[in-house]
């Protein structure tokens, strides 16, 4: 009993230091959400909206799985790499150096908004920050739309 007892703390710091592995990540997440919903003007650049640092943006049709998007952009497949379940969902995944710096899947009344890309490639929509992409900035029924723009 005692032997079991002893492992329990190691067990829980290691379960713990797994959950808060990456705390800027969640942040991002947060910032993220907090930065689209409150987009205004008519129209607006993503490197002036998003608040904090990115490389890529990408987006996938609807049912991509992991590994295809992991594929696509060039990472390890990873549980931050969200899975839409359906065509009306709203996903954005950011890269940074390689690694996956925010992602958020949803649809976009629980969001709160929704990003349009216009230039699909093969299933998916990738912007770059060095191409600084503008959006068009909508609201209706409390959505914000962000639409690229040509």
């Amino acid at each position: 009993m005692k032997k079991r007892i002893r492992w329990l703390p190691a067990v829980l710091a290691v379960l713990l230091l797994l959950l808060l592995a990456d705390p800027a990540y969640r942040l991002n997440v947060r910032r993220l959400d907090r930065a689209m919903e409150s987009a205004e003007g008519d129209t607006v650049s993503l490197n002036e909206l998003v608040p904090f640092r990115w490389d890529t943006a990408y987006t996938f049709a609807p049912y991509a799985s992991r590994k295809e998007m992991a594929a696509a952009m060039g990472v390890p497949v990873s549980r931050r790499i969200p899975e839409t379940v359906s065509e009306g969902m709203t996903q954005l995944i950011f890269l940074r150096d390689g690694r996956v710096v925010c992602a958020v899947c949803g649809y976009p009344d629980s969001l709160g908004w929704r990003m349009e890309f216009t230039h699909w490639d093969g299933g998916a929509a990738c912007v770059t920050y060095r191409e600084n992409p503008r959006f068009s900035v909508k609201r209706d029924g409390g959505v914000v739309t962000l639409t690229q723009l040509e």
